[in-house]
């Protein structure tokens, strides 16, 4: 019943049945998934971040989208996104934590902007030392900005404006 739906995924996220009960009006298509299904996707994304159970309940009830991934995918692109940024998994998991968005792009996606972004900031000092020192929230949100803003750095950076004007 929806009943015990709710109350399987209020003891897999240890939260109130009415705080469920707010994400599944949310994201419906919940209640379709098998508690041990559920229990199984937040245990392993929890295993990939490395952080908290409260703070990757945070991030499920900002992304529910997140327990629909594939366990096996989404490590993989974990991996995947973690090799190419150059980072460790521990600090990947840091930006997935502030800005959950970022694992349910796609690792082509993630890849095109932080190439990008390299481009832009190798033109400039400044930037080159910004992009190392940006916090994981900082930083998962400039690789999930918009094409829009990143042709806008590459601009700024086109008209040397990236010695006197800050990456973010």
């Amino acid at each position: 019943t929806t009943r015990d739906k709710l109350g399987a995924l209020s003891s897999v996220l240890k939260l109130p049945e009415r705080e469920v009960a707010a994400l599944v009006l949310r994201c419906p298509g919940l209640l379709s998934c098998s508690p041990s299904t559920l229990a199984d996707k937040f245990s392993a994304i929890k295993k990939l971040v490395h952080h908290p159970h409260a703070e990757v309940v945070r991030m499920v009830i900002e992304t529910p989208q997140l327990l629909f991934l594939n366990r096996d995918s989404l490590a993989a692109k974990f991996s995947d996104i973690a090799s190419c940024l150059g980072l460790p998994h521990q600090e990947l998991g840091a930006m997935a934590i502030i800005k959950p968005m970022l694992l349910t792009s796609s690792a082509q996606t993630i890849k095109a902007s932080w190439s990008a972004l390299q481009a832009a900031t190798s033109r400039s000092a400044r930037w080159r030392g910004e992009i190392k020192s940006l916090a994981p929230g900082t930083r998962a949100a400039v690789l999930l900005a918009s094409k829009a803003k990143l042709r806008r750095l590459h601009y700024l950076a086109d008209h040397q404006h990236g010695e006197t004007s800050s990456l973010t």
